[in-house]
């Protein structure tokens, strides 16, 4: 009976005793390993064993013996037997003690893997290969894999997130209450995306969050159920996404601004010239010369802003290559732009030029940065104080190049500080010029060139700070 169960049994089964001999062995060893009974038996087992693992498996079955229980092989290690051919294969042993008359012996149940670690290993290179982060957890919610792109997504190595809990890589905020969830779905494991309707984030080694968007997809193996997440970082649409909103915003005040500034001056110049066509038919010539006079200012008003809006919808659209730009040129030919309206109103322009290395950027976008930063130092001169000056400064370092506009104006009120580089923003009644779009449109274009603009401003002087990364 007992060798007819040995036999009948789909497992390649050997049957060893404390030294290690093989006593019995059934066909579906024979088959597995490609020897015969009568080459297996009385023979050591190490003959099935790869040679580099030889010399240890002797004290590992003596360890067996020395507290025989039935359990598995070589625990989280990767088994091997050899055949006789001198092919390794992969298996998975399970080693059950029996006694009998006295002596004890194992049952070794041995099955070859070969097609399981093949298929494992398809799935771990289309994982691996897989343009999104994969992690796989189990049923406790420990990580058992990760590819390349999660160790890049989280900044961790393999070696550091396995066995980690997933909540390893949860925010702290909801590091608690994230096990409920792995909980939750476990008990109904279906394919969906996680958090539906909830803004997900991540977080890195650095202690750094990032949204993200996860697939889940739960499978059943041997051992239990297993979850494999598809994870994408979103930072790049979830940015697109609020500079559309803030574009769309931008274009709603856009629109309601530019309708309502273009419409008063046409209002006033069509009153106006009404009020001419009564004066020339009264002979009041005095009159109409002042009113056209009045229409010729407006006129210059509506021309400005509409320069202004057109330059606006152009910065979107200019794209030009990078050349080396001769500064000193450019400020000298914006000081010429500005001499009369400099000498309107009494104001020295000075220039301080200490860069080291020339800049290389978009000449047209730089230029019309510089224009309006001048433009703007002009209008608002402070008159009450007894020189009116402005002053233009460079400086470089290895990567950047510096820009200083500085005046002694009648500086930016403390409370409209934080709405200096909006729209059709003006801060002083008694200066109505400008269409209030020239530091919008500065930032803006200072962006365009991947720089930053900021300001410090008091009763005293206003400086915008300008960095440029120079291409040079």
């Amino acid at each position: 009976m007992f060798q007819e169960i040995f036999e009948c049994s789909p497992l390649a089964l050997i049957l060893v005793d404390c030294n290690g001999k093989m006593k019995y062995v059934n066909r579906e060893a024979e088959r597995l390993f490609g020897y015969s009974k009568n080459d297996m038996q009385n023979q050591n087992l190490e003959m099935l064993v790869p040679h580099e693992s030889r010399d240890r498996h002797p004290k590992l079955r003596t360890g067996f013996f020395e507290n025989p229980q039935s359990r598995s092989m070589g625990m989280g290690r990767d088994l091997f037997g050899v055949r006789r051919d001198g092919s390794k294969f992969p298996i998975e042993v399970g080693l059950n003690p029996i006694v009998s008359e006295g002596e004890t012996y194992v049952v070794s149940s041995i099955l070859d893997i070969t097609s399981r670690v093949k298929a494992e290993e398809k799935f771990r290179t289309a994982v691996e290969a897989a343009p999104n982060g994969m992690i796989m957890i189990d049923e406790k919610g420990v990580i058992i894999l990760a590819n390349e792109q999660a160790e890049r997504m989280f900044g961790y190595t393999k070696a550091e997130l396995l066995g980690q809990p997933i909540e390893f890589l949860v925010p702290l905020e909801t590091r608690g209450r994230h096990p409920a969830f792995v909980k939750s779905f476990m008990n109904s494991p279906v394919p969906r995306p996680m958090g539906v309707g909830r803004d997900l984030f991540a977080r890195r080694k650095d202690g750094s969050q990032f949204p993200v968007e996860i697939g889940l997809r739960p499978f059943a193996g041997p051992e239990g159920i297993f979850v494999i997440s598809s994870i994408v970082d979103i930072t790049e649409r979830v940015k697109d996404r609020q500079r559309l909103m803030s574009r769309n915003e931008e274009l709603q005040q856009f629109s309601y601004r530019t309708s309502h500034d273009l419409k008063a001056p046409l209002i006033s110049m069509r009153g106006l010239a009404e009020f001419i066509l009564e004066d020339a038919a009264n002979g009041d010539i005095a009159e109409v010369k002042k009113n056209a006079e009045k229409i010729i200012k407006l006129s210059d008003k509506l021309k400005s802003l509409l320069e202004d809006i057109l330059s606006l919808t152009k910065a979107d659209h200019i794209e030009e290559p990078a050349v080396e730009i001769s500064v000193a040129e450019v400020i000298s030919t914006a000081r010429l732009k500005f001499q009369g309206l400099a000498k309107d109103h009494d104001i020295e322009i000075r220039e301080m030029l200490a860069h080291s290395k020339p800049l290389k950027s978009q000449p047209l976008l730089f230029t019309q940065i510089l224009d309006n930063l001048l433009s703007n130092a002009i209008k608002y001169v402070d008159y009450k104080k007894p020189t009116q000056l402005v002053c233009v400064r460079t400086y470089s370092d290895d990567h950047h190049f510096y820009i200083q506009v500085e005046d002694n104006g009648l500086g930016i009120p403390a409370e409209k500080q934080t709405e200096v580089f909006g729209m059709f923003k003006r801060f002083h009644k008694e200066n109505t010029e400008g269409s209030g779009l020239g530091l919008y449109l500065v930032k803006k274009l200072v962006q365009k060139l991947n720089g930053t603009i900021t300001f410090e401003s008091s009763p005293e002087k206003t400086v915008f700070f300008i960095s440029l990364p120079n291409r040079g």
